[in-house]
């Protein structure tokens, strides 16, 4: 088998040097480097000696997108709050305060459509 390790490609969650990123069940095809050429045992080896660190990481990560999604929701409510504080607003408001109320909205779809475009935005 053939394996890459996050020592040897790209790393942002900080994963052990040793720990295998990924790895191909092939022994007839070599990938080349920075891929090693390893057997079951030494590859379960390296998963065995670092599954609590990966384990942690893998869980801090997890609660970190958790918590950055509940932002953003929390973010959304308060802006649809909004929306209808405007709404309500808007049958007895005076000409100068209908405009003060369309720029609020105007200011609520710009920070919307922030959000939606972030959130399809490659990190």
């Amino acid at each position: 088998m053939f394996v890459l390790l996050y020592g040897d490609t790209e790393n942002p969650l900080g994963f052990p040097s040793d720990y295998p990123k990924e790895a191909i069940e092939s022994e007839l095809k070599n990938p080349g480097a920075p891929w090693v050429k390893m057997d079951r045992s030494e590859y379960e080896a390296l998963i065995t000696k670092n599954r609590e660190i990966a384990r942690s990481i893998i869980e801090q990560s997890k609660q970190d997108k958790d918590s950055s999604d509940t932002q953003k929701i929390d973010a959304l409510k308060r802006l649809f709050d909004d929306c209808e504080a405007i709404d309500d607003a808007w049958a007895t408001a005076t000409n100068a305060q209908k405009f003060d109320l369309a720029q609020k909205t105007f200011k609520i779809l710009r920070r919307q459509k922030r959000t939606i475009i972030d959130q399809y935005r490659p990190e």
